[in-house]
């Protein structure tokens, strides 16, 4: 009899084990299908990922050090190898780790994600792909899905329960972003759930923790600080959390045990790092009583878009979701059902059904209250951990960053979307925690929720903007390129350009009001390659017949009028010239350019 029951148990665990890597595959291959077919371009940062993993004590191409508005590479013919040598490691700079730690002192992030890109990249010299980055992301993923199943399972004491989370997680447009976002913020959140999940752990074991549990802590609290700065603020208020409830507890052996073990994984870290102390020290913007406000709402909005795919404008998305799935499920259901009429279980489900109605009618609304403040005391206090993790995170990206005029913000949230997605099955769980049938409701509600997501609504890291050449890499191979901006402070984005261009064989990057000596500086160029002009022409407006371009003064506020077609006569009029013909167009991060062929 105890072996049946064993051999039941060891059987409930690998079918669990098996749905899990069934789920965890058919999100990659979803992730994999977005990459190819929808993902367009680049994020700035994902650039500056490969350049601070691989460029050789050269943080920043376009400035010495950041924040500068004494720009280089600008305003000058520059060889494409400099772009190139930018985002790729050479041959006699491999496994240079003392170059990714100083491009790091210089930046605002610690090193941990762009040496193991480094280490990556060095096992192929002078060559570009991202799927080195991506590598680093799906290894993440998994090990995240894997690590969200058990936590989820000693927070739910169900693994059922915990197999929801992984299939509402990863396949939600958060999860998305995560992972095709190619920077260190998927490998931040697996830190961040394996860190909760060892703390889950301690509760479990509150009053046995070995030393292995320990040692574990010190290892993912160093190697998570070391990611990125956010995972203190998560592993500040976990510790003062656990620090409290062990005192509560009168736990005094383990508050001490535990406290060292936090504090000892973070001086490890600064230890190893050490300019981490001065980058948390560097100033923020911070933001006004009335913005703060404004951008805590936006965070909340783009918590719901990201996790359960409701956007702004349809907070009551799942009052017609729900229903088209429940409908959809009846359909497939009745067969079934028919053909199993005789199964005792199916009839057991069937005669709950038929007793529905008498059973809502002996319910009373006095005895639904006292059940639940019977559930709320129940509740793992890791819970509660949750939902102020996220609270602080919140308050903290609102307060220190004014983000009110940038885009893909929601990066600065994704420390604790894996969190956000627990809480909200549990949120639901414990709603229809009186209903007999609560795991189907559940099933219901969290299949539609993903059926949503999988309509592709929420996800931000795309960049499938206007453009009608699909690869500027293979046209502008071994070619002469001039990249002409309207906004001066923007000539930054030439660190944008090495993914696209890499292959060019020389880039000369301007703006639209530079004087006659830049012009000199244009001119010089003495090829016979093919020259393309890239040029900005967003703020094009028609006046008087007249195409004008509207840009900012250098160093003023002000802005001024260029008319186009003078400024086309004067490429038309390069030594170098021989046509000007209109090649298309094509967006670099956001900005599009119209290109043109003059040589």
């Amino acid at each position: 009899m105890l072996k049946e029951k064993l051999n039941k148990i060891k059987n409930l665990k690998f079918v669990s084990v098996i749905i899990l890597v069934v789920i965890i595959v058919l999100q990659m291959l979803n992730i994999t299908d977005i990459i190819v077919d929808r993902k367009k371009g680049y994020h700035s940062d994902e650039v500056f990922s490969y350049g601070l993993s691989n460029s050789f004590y050269e943080p920043f191409i376009y400035v010495d050090y950041i924040w500068q508005k004494d720009y280089k590479n600008v305003n000058e013919w520059i060889s494409g190898d400099a772009l190139r040598e930018y985002i790729t490691v050479q041959p006699d700079e491999t496994f240079r780790y003392d170059s990714v730690w100083y491009n790091q002192s210089k930046d605002r992030h610690p090193p941990l994600y762009y040496a193991v890109l480094h280490t990556i990249c060095s096992f192929f010299p002078n060559t570009f792909s991202p799927v080195f980055g991506y590598i680093i992301n799906y290894i993440c993923f998994i090990v995240t899905q894997i690590f969200l199943y058990k936590l989820s399972k000693n927070m739910l004491k169900s693994k059922y329960l915990a197999l929801l989370v992984c299939l509402l997680w990863g396949f939600c447009a958060g999860a998305i972003d995560i992972t095709i976002f190619i920077r260190m913020y998927c490998m931040l959140v697996m830190w961040t759930v394996i860190f909760m999940y060892l703390h889950s752990k301690l509760l479990v074991n509150q009053y046995k923790p070995t030393k292995k549990m320990y040692l574990s802590l010190v290892i993912v609290t160093a190697l998570g600080a070391l990611t990125h700065h956010s995972f203190l603020i998560i592993a500040f208020f976990t510790a003062v959390f656990f620090c409290i409830y062990y005192l509560v507890k009168k736990q005094y052996k383990s508050f001490w045990k535990y406290g060292f073990s936090v504090l000892g994984g973070t001086v490890l870290s600064i230890l190893i790092f050490p300019y981490t102390v001065s980058q948390l020290l560097q100033e923020s913007g911070d933001t006004s009583f009335p913005i703060f406000i404004k951008q805590l709402d936006l965070l909340c909005n783009y918590i719901l878009r990201d996790i359960m795919s409701i956007m702004g404008s349809e907070p009551l998305v799942l009052l017609y979701t729900v229903p088209v799935f429940i409908l959809i499920a009846v359909i497939f259901s009745l067969p079934i059902l028919y053909l199993f009429r005789n199964n005792p279980s199916v009839k057991k489900f069937l005669c709950g059904f038929k007793n529905l109605p008498q059973k809502i009618k002996c319910l009373r609304f006095g005895k639904i209250i006292k059940g639940f403040k019977k559930d709320v005391k129940k509740i793992n206090p890791l819970f509660y951990l949750f939902f102020i993790c996220v609270a602080v995170i919140c308050i903290f990206t609102a307060y220190r960053i004014n983000f009110m005029d940038m885009q893909y913000v929601n990066r600065y949230m994704f420390i604790v979307y894996p969190l956000v997605a627990l809480l909200f099955v549990y949120f639901a769980y414990f709603i229809f925690t009186r209903f007999k049938f609560r795991k189907i409701v559940l099933t219901i509600i969290f299949s539609a929720v993903v059926l949503h997501s999988l309509a592709g609504r929420g996800i931000t890291y795309l960049f499938d903007n206007e453009r009608t050449i699909n690869s500027l890499s293979e046209l502008t191979a071994d070619s002469e390129c001039i990249f002409v901006d309207t906004q001066y402070d923007q000539t930054w984005l030439i660190s944008v350009l090495p993914f696209e261009i890499y292959d060019a064989d020389k880039v000369f990057m301007t703006y639209i009001t530079e004087d006659k000596d830049i012009e000199k500086k244009m001119a010089s160029l003495k090829t016979d390659k093919k020259v393309y002009l890239f040029l900005n022409e967003f703020s094009k407006q028609n006046v008087n017949g007249n195409d004008i371009i509207l840009c900012n003064e250098k160093d003023t506020n002000k802005t001024s009028e260029i008319n186009l077609q003078e400024y086309y006569a004067v490429f038309k009029n390069m030594p170098y010239s021989t046509m000007f013909k209109y090649i298309g167009k094509y967006t670099i991060f956001h900005r599009t350019y119209t290109i043109y062929q003059i040589a």
